[in-house]
């Protein structure tokens, strides 16, 4: 018994419809793949930096012009940039994931510094 002409289509459709399917998830393999590895754009990354500036302000009270301030301002940046470093696993904010932007600003949001963290676990 010869199949017919429909059986032959349907069969040559359904070979066709199981290499695309195979296609569509490689292609979908490979978006997640490169969306994971992008890095934020120049502006989150502005954003990123400019959050952790105002942080670093916040904790320090208002701005002074004095040797003692700007000492202090430049060693808790500092800090913070090691510690965000640490908790992101980059070795510059500029690389930053951009499917971590949100966590990033989240996590400079409530950084708190060594020397308050010691202080608030003996409390």
């Amino acid at each position: 018994m010869s199949k017919s002409l429909i059986d032959v289509r349907i069969e040559k459709l359904l070979t066709g419809l199981e290499s695309t399917v195979g296609k569509l998830q490689d292609h979908e393999q490979r978006i997640q793949h490169i969306e994971s590895h992008m890095i934020c754009d120049s502006r989150k990354r502005l954003n990123i930096k400019k959050r952790a500036e105002e942080q670093v302000r916040k904790i320090l009270g208002p701005r002074q012009n004095n040797k003692d301030y700007n000492a202090q301002y430049r060693a808790l940046i500092r800090q913070l940039w090691r510690d965000y470093w640490n908790a992101f696993g980059v070795t510059t904010y500029h690389d930053t994931p951009a499917m971590m932007y949100m966590a990033a600003l989240d996590w400079i949001d409530n950084w708190v510094p060594r020397e308050l963290r010691s202080l608030e676990e003996t409390a």
